[in-house]
């Protein structure tokens, strides 16, 4: 299927084309097959000021496609947790998160937060439940069904209580471990997956640190 860059390419070769059957060359004189290919790319022109973008000559059939209306993320990937992030005018809607396609029906789900933590980690494509992951409410995945903390510290070195919790997902052989805590400058709830058991290896591996005595944390 030819792209608009092709069209833009097609437009200067009817330039070309043009200036040979007004001025041509006395060796070289413009015969009827010239003149279709003018008209032929006349209407291409004419396809493409209405928004057709792309085109594709198949069997003495040619097949217009409009150009869709799109929406990005900071990546350039196609994204919208507003609206489908690839739509044709009257046509086919595509839904994608940071350039994973997903259908309707789930993407609403992800992007309303409408999916338990089960469900969200029952999702087939990798991709996909690492998305809806991001997006999930974390404290959803203390209504998992083997929900259970592995270690617990009141207060942290900055008050705040934090904790190494675990559970199992059906379809995966090792638990998931995350470790639980209270952001010191905004007040936010995190979980952050790691390997360690314990809160203050969970802490010191969530910065990629060993050994380390906190001060002050902002």
């Amino acid at each position: 299927m030819a792209s608009s860059a092709s069209m833009d390419y097609d437009f200067n070769w009817f330039i070309f084309s043009f200036e040979y059957k007004e001025n041509p060359d006395e060796k070289y004189l413009p015969n009827e097959n010239d003149e279709k290919y003018l008209e032929y790319c006349d209407l291409l022109l004419q396809a493409k000021e209405t928004g057709i973008g792309y085109w594709c000559e198949w069997k003495d059939i040619l097949h217009l496609v409009p150009i869709p209306l799109c929406c990005f993320d900071e990546q350039n990937r196609f994204h919208s947790l507003d609206k489908s992030a690839i739509e044709w005018p009257k046509g086919e809607k595509i839904y994608e998160i940071h350039g994973v396609i997903f259908d309707k029906k789930l993407w609403k789900k992800v992007i309303q937060n409408k999916l338990s933590a089960q469900e969200v980690f029952a999702i087939k494509n990798t991709e996909q439940r690492r998305l809806a992951y991001g997006l999930m409410d974390k404290t959803k995945m203390k209504e998992l069904k083997d929900y259970q903390v592995l270690d617990e510290r009141k207060k942290d070195e900055q008050g705040n209580i934090d904790k190494v919790i675990s559970f199992t997902i059906k379809g995966f052989d090792e638990p998931f471990i995350y470790y639980n805590c209270i952001c010191p400058s905004t007040g936010r709830e995190y979980f952050i997956q790691i390997k360690e058991k314990t809160c203050v290896k969970a802490k010191e591996q969530s910065f990629g640190l060993e050994k380390v005595e906190w001060v002050i944390e902002w």
